[in-house]
């Protein structure tokens, strides 16, 4: 079972990364649908999963290069965002579609 404190830290994902991406100009990932968060290493590792069922496998392969470029604006604006009271540390964000 996880920790409430690991939960939150879910839950707060949840709700910053699709903020995140709608900062990117890039219309392939800035709307993407964030579909579920799983912390891992305390609050150093976040796997993140996305909706791809609306891409082919070309596409996909191409919105995961496009979010490894855009990983450390990503984690940036998820760390400055972070609500008062919530500690992320987020050393790894993996984005991976379903």
């Amino acid at each position: 079972m996880k920790s409430i404190n690991l939960q939150r830290t879910e839950s707060l994902l949840m709700e910053l990364l699709p903020e995140a991406l709608a900062t990117l100009n890039d219309t392939r990932i800035n709307t993407l649908a964030i579909t579920g968060v799983n912390c891992k290493n305390g609050k150093y590792d976040a796997v993140v999963y996305y909706d791809g069922s609306d891409f082919s496998k070309e596409e996909i392969k191409q919105i995961n290069d496009l979010l490894f470029k855009a990983n450390g604006r990503i984690k940036s604006y998820v760390l400055t965002s972070a609500t008062v009271g919530i500690n992320v540390q987020i050393s790894n964000l993996k984005m991976i579609t379903l």
